[in-house]
């Protein structure tokens, strides 16, 4: 990054134990670069602190979903060790019925 310079990027939470009754899981959520400051590594240094947390946190594993578009985001998982999982994504948006 030049000097004078700011990037930005955020990751919104990691939880601990909300998936499964072991506790043994954590969940990434929104991990995001600003636009401008795409291309200077600040993904993999957000993510590789997340999982440092992570792994002072306690969880045996960290899950996060991404989508199948976002190749760039994907290779950068893979490249830090997440492996892709055969899974189904549900979402029940409540006060709606099913039919």
């Amino acid at each position: 990054m030049d000097s004078g310079r700011r990037a930005s990027g955020h990751w919104r939470a990691i939880s601990h134990g909300v998936a499964g009754p072991t506790g043994e899981s954590g969940y990434a959520e929104e991990a995001a670069v600003d636009t401008a400051a795409r291309g200077q590594h600040i993904s993999t240094a957000l993510m590789r602190s997340l999982l440092d947390l992570a792994a002072h946190k306690g969880p045996r594993f960290v899950d996060l979903t991404s989508r199948p578009s976002r190749d760039i985001a994907s290779n950068l998982y893979r490249s830090l060790g997440f492996q892709l999982r055969a899974t189904n994504c549900y979402r029940h948006i409540l006060g709606t019925r099913p039919r």
